[in-house]
């Protein structure tokens, strides 16, 4: 289960720095920091919410990720 890996994770990585490349978005949106790159160079950063309404790469990839609907953020 994505959840129970997902928390397994949080708990593991507190206190401490992950660098993560995820190509599924869920997986990252609960990061304090995402980096969008795009053609090899970073677009954008911030928090799930902040890309959402800063960065058109960003919602564009959650929009055709079909999670535009509300999204249980909490682990």
């Amino acid at each position: 289960n994505e959840s129970i890996v997902q928390e397994a994770i949080s708990n593991l990585v507190k206190g401490k720095t992950l660098i993560l490349i995820a190509h599924r978005l869920r997986t990252i949106v609960n990061a304090d920091k995402i980096f969008v790159v795009e053609n090899g160079k970073i677009e954008s950063c911030g928090k799930h919410e902040e890309l959402l309404e800063t960065s058109k790469v960003y919602s564009s990839l959650w929009k055709a990720a079909g999670k535009e609907e509300r999204y249980d953020y909490s682990i």
